[in-house]
Protein backbone atom coordinates (compact mmCIF):
# COMPACT_ATOMS: atom_id res chain seq x y z
CA UNK A 1 0.00 0.00 0.00
CA UNK A 2 1.50 3.17 -0.85
CA UNK A 3 1.82 6.10 1.41
CA UNK A 4 0.20 9.39 0.84
CA UNK A 5 2.47 12.63 1.61
CA UNK A 6 0.76 15.78 1.70
CA UNK A 7 3.18 18.73 1.50
CA UNK A 8 2.34 22.10 3.31
CA UNK A 9 3.49 25.35 2.27
CA UNK A 10 5.05 27.22 4.81
CA UNK A 11 5.23 30.96 4.95
CA UNK A 12 8.63 32.44 4.30
CA UNK A 13 10.24 34.07 7.46
CA UNK A 14 10.70 37.86 7.00
CA UNK A 15 13.26 38.81 9.23
CA UNK A 16 14.04 42.25 7.76
CA UNK A 17 13.58 44.90 10.98
CA UNK A 18 14.10 48.82 10.70
CA UNK A 19 17.09 50.24 11.81
CA UNK A 20 15.31 51.69 14.89
CA UNK A 21 14.40 47.81 15.21
CA UNK A 22 17.75 46.73 14.75
CA UNK A 23 19.14 49.05 17.28
CA UNK A 24 17.44 47.37 19.95
CA UNK A 25 18.38 44.03 18.61
CA UNK A 26 21.69 44.67 18.84
CA UNK A 27 21.91 46.66 22.40
CA UNK A 28 19.48 43.49 23.66
CA UNK A 29 22.13 41.25 22.25
CA UNK A 30 24.60 42.97 24.28
CA UNK A 31 23.11 42.85 27.43
CA UNK A 32 21.66 46.56 27.57
CA UNK A 33 18.00 46.19 28.57
CA UNK A 34 16.65 49.37 30.29
CA UNK A 35 14.34 51.71 28.07
CA UNK A 36 16.06 54.72 28.92
CA UNK A 37 19.12 53.15 27.32
CA UNK A 38 16.78 51.96 24.52
CA UNK A 39 15.52 55.04 23.79
CA UNK A 40 18.84 56.69 23.48
CA UNK A 41 20.37 54.20 21.17
CA UNK A 42 17.08 54.02 18.72
CA UNK A 43 16.16 57.46 19.01
CA UNK A 44 12.87 57.21 20.08
CA UNK A 45 10.34 57.89 22.74
CA UNK A 46 9.68 55.67 25.27
CA UNK A 47 6.07 54.78 24.23
CA UNK A 48 7.57 53.39 20.98
CA UNK A 49 10.78 51.97 22.37
CA UNK A 50 7.66 49.58 24.33
CA UNK A 51 5.99 49.03 21.16
CA UNK A 52 8.97 48.21 19.11
CA UNK A 53 9.71 45.71 21.78
CA UNK A 54 6.06 44.04 21.41
CA UNK A 55 6.47 43.93 17.95
CA UNK A 56 10.04 42.04 18.61
CA UNK A 57 8.30 40.04 20.87
CA UNK A 58 5.55 39.34 18.42
CA UNK A 59 7.57 38.56 15.69
CA UNK A 60 9.06 36.11 18.06
CA UNK A 61 12.40 37.63 17.60
CA UNK A 62 12.69 38.27 21.49
CA UNK A 63 11.58 36.45 24.39
CA UNK A 64 12.24 37.68 27.91
CA UNK A 65 14.48 40.65 26.59
CA UNK A 66 16.78 37.88 24.62
CA UNK A 67 17.15 37.89 21.57
CA UNK A 68 16.40 34.33 20.22
CA UNK A 69 17.54 32.82 16.97
CA UNK A 70 15.66 34.31 14.77
CA UNK A 71 16.29 37.60 16.50
CA UNK A 72 20.02 36.22 15.95
CA UNK A 73 19.25 35.73 12.43
CA UNK A 74 17.66 39.49 12.10
CA UNK A 75 20.93 40.73 12.94
CA UNK A 76 23.01 39.71 9.69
Amino acid sequence: EEEKVEVHKLPLLDLSVTVPKRAILSSLKKGITDIASLQKISNKSRPVVYSYLKELREDGLVKDNTLTEAGELALF
